[in-house]
């Protein structure tokens, strides 16, 4: 008995390095196509945007939800002086 268990174990194994190898070929094979794509898309945007200027971001220094805290203060228009008790 141990000897037909070794023998399909050992069938087993190359199998499964076999099916090992043929994911690997197939994975290079995607990862070299979809390098392909991307120095592609690179060529093809610096082609379109080369003769264009760089574009310029502003920087905000400021916090959004500072300036909504400001924002809803002056939007209160409280009254310190005024006299809240009835």
């Amino acid at each position: 008995m141990q000897p037909i268990l070794a023998a399909q174990r050992e069938v087993a194994e190359l199998q499964h390095n076999s099916h090992m190898g043929l994911i690997k070929v197939m994975v290079e094979a995607r990862y070299k196509d979809t390098q392909a794509d991307i120095r592609g898309i690179k060529e093809s945007l610096t082609k379109l945007i080369g003769t264009s200027p760089t574009p310029v971001f502003e920087k905000d220094d400021q916090d959004d939800a500072k300036r909504g805290e400001k924002n809803s203060m002056r939007q209160l228009d409280i009254d310190p002086k005024a006299n809240t008790k009835s």
